[in-house]
């Protein structure tokens, strides 16, 4: 099984996607944000499992509509 929920640049303003960036390497944490396709990718030979891979705060049917989201996510089973 793999769940996966990763940072990206995708769907969100640039001003937040460089401030994001600049206080985790203040943090001395090296981040890299990756756009979907290279997520799905990351999917590739497994099963992917319904929705998808889905910005992550859809996965909570309760929670509100965001315009600004950084996260993607998707969950997957090995292939039988």
């Amino acid at each position: 099984m793999l769940a996966l929920s990763h940072m990206t640049s995708d769907g969100t303003n640039p001003d937040n996607a460089a401030h994001i960036l600049r206080v985790w390497d203040n943090g001395g944490i090296d981040i890299h944000l990756r756009d979907e396709a290279t997520i799905k990718d990351y999917f590739n030979g497994l099963h992917l499992l319904p929705p998808g891979v889905i910005p992550v705060h859809i996965w909570n049917p309760e929670s509100a509509h965001r315009d600004d989201w950084f996260l993607w996510s998707g969950l997957a089973l090995k292939q039988p």
